[in-house]
């Protein structure tokens, strides 16, 4: 964000009454778009209109937008009622509104998922795609509203826009994608930063609670909050990159392949202090990403079983591990080569194996302390490799 939109919403926030004054004209036009065929809706729009203004009226100005957060759930009312309706006037009424509700930090933590299953269904039914996508970005990037199974799902939306009929969309939601990586990892070093107990996670109750548990027991126990978020989105993306179903972006079935590559190899390049602070991470590098990495250069060079073992033969248990799944690899390529007809050939294209270099060369520039053996493995295929592409 740069420094004159910084100004711009510090400003915003300094002037609650601007807040009060777009809620009750979002509202008033709610209203009026409704009273045609959405008659539930008229009426929750107006008793929204009431709730504002009482605030409004009942309140001084430095605790205006606290009031209104504590109301949070009766005025998030009838814009959610909009967008139930799909009707895409009120949709965009609707999510308008809330956006605005973001913007001045006024969303309490326990409609957050609320929103979120809202945009789900809206995402499902095709309807304001754009919109949701200008909905999810502030939505994950302001505090930390989402976590957990609320922020996969935000994330998961992104990734399926990618897919939409609307190239607009399209373009909006690769964008939205990487963003939303950004604010995940971002979060993870600022968790890092910070001592235990300092950082606020939203707590829901119920079955939201139970099934926010079920999330984390996915992650290592010894991973904080948002550490955990991280390490469960980057592990369901190589499972992506692999072509296997996410365990933690449930719902995910597929992703455009460059995409993924580019976003693994952002990820790598901005934020080594995470691989380098928690072991839960280094061991995500070491036994998935760097074996996934060297599946991507098997379709180029027929690699030989005797040139994978390094010159040191170490005897530690991961570096036994990684050569098992390096052997596992070659091996299942080729059986499937066996399996095709003689003239087919899987090979990577010239944008996959370009991405696929370029994340080797951040392994090697960055991360050769904590993956000697699997930097070792990795410049091997690379020399293979250039023989037969002399451009590279």
């Amino acid at each position: 964000m740069s420094s004159t939109s910084s100004l711009g919403l510090s400003s915003l926030q300094n002037d609650p009454k601007k807040l009060v004054e777009y809620l009750l004209s979002d509202l008033r036009n709610l209203s009026t778009e409704a009273k045609k065929k959405h008659n539930h809706v008229k009426e929750a729009a107006e008793s929204g209109i009431v709730k504002v203004r009482n605030i409004s009226t009942n309140s001084q100005p430095e605790n205006l937008l606290q009031n209104i957060r504590a109301a949070c759930a009766e005025v998030l009312h009838p814009l959610i009622l909009g967008c139930s309706s799909k009707n895409p006037k009120l949709v965009q009424i609707s999510l308008q509104a809330v956006q605005r509700m973001l913007q001045f930090r006024v969303v309490d933590p326990t409609s957050a998922p609320v929103i979120v299953n809202e945009l789900w269904h809206l995402t499902e039914a095709e309807c304001e795609e754009l919109r949701v996508l200008q909905t999810i970005t502030p939505f994950v990037s302001t505090e930390l509203l989402v976590t957990d199974w609320a922020l996969a799902k935000c994330i998961v939306l992104a990734i399926k826009l990618n897919f939409s009929k609307d190239p607009s969309v399209i373009n909006a939601a690769s964008a939205a994608v990487r963003q939303l990586f950004s604010c995940v990892f971002e979060r993870v070093i600022q968790e890092d930063g910070l001592k235990s107990g300092e950082l606020q996670i939203v707590q829901n109750t119920g079955k939201k609670q139970q099934l926010n548990q079920q999330q984390h027991n996915m992650a290592p126990p010894t991973l904080r909050p948002a550490a955990a978020d991280g390490y469960l989105l980057l592990k369901d993306l190589t499972l992506l990159i692999r072509k296997e179903n996410p365990v933690w972006l449930a719902g995910c079935k597929r992703i455009t392949m460059t995409l993924a590559l580019e976003l693994l190899e952002s990820v790598l390049k901005n934020y080594p202090s995470m691989f380098f602070k928690h072991a839960e991470y280094a061991d995500l590098l070491k036994n998935h990403i760097c074996p996934q990495l060297v599946r991507m250069f098997i379709g180029e060079a027929e690699i030989r079983l005797s040139t994978i073992a390094p010159s040191n033969q170490t005897k530690s248990p991961e570096d036994s591990a990684f050569r098992l799944s390096v052997t596992d690899a070659i091996y299942n390529f080729q059986q499937q080569q066996q399996q095709s007809a003689p003239t087919s050939c899987s090979k990577p294209g010239f944008p996959i194996m370009m991405r696929s270099l370029r994340i080797a060369l951040v392994l090697v520039t960055h991360y050769h302390s904590i993956l000697a053996l699997q930097n070792e493995v990795l410049i091997t295929f690379l020399l293979q490799l250039i023989p037969q592409h002399p451009a590279l």
